[in-house]
């Protein structure tokens, strides 16, 4: 991010699926920021199961997020609106 970093409400999309998007949740929130997180996975760093820091790092998450949304294999379509009608065209 070359210490250019947002501020107030932001939305971490993890499809790493690892430490990455948890890191940077967590840095964030440190900086400031409401953090809402969204996975594709039903838990938060689900491959930090075979290192034993998943339980951690999903707590941890938990307690300092604003929201969290794990998703379990349900196609999901999120629809934001940026004040101009009729931009977003459904799949």
């Amino acid at each position: 991010m070359n210490g250019h970093y947002p501020a107030g409400r932001v939305v971490i999309f993890d499809d790493d699926h690892y430490y990455m998007g948890s890191v940077i949740a967590e840095e964030l929130i440190e900086l400031g920021c409401q953090v809402d997180f969204v996975s594709t996975f039903s838990e938060v760093a689900t491959w930090a199961q075979h290192t034993v820091e998943q339980r951690r790092t999903q707590a941890s998450l938990m307690n300092l997020t604003r929201e969290m949304f794990l998703l379990s294999g349900k196609e999901i379509f999120l629809e934001f609106n940026l004040g101009k009608k009729n931009d977003i065209k459904r799949p």
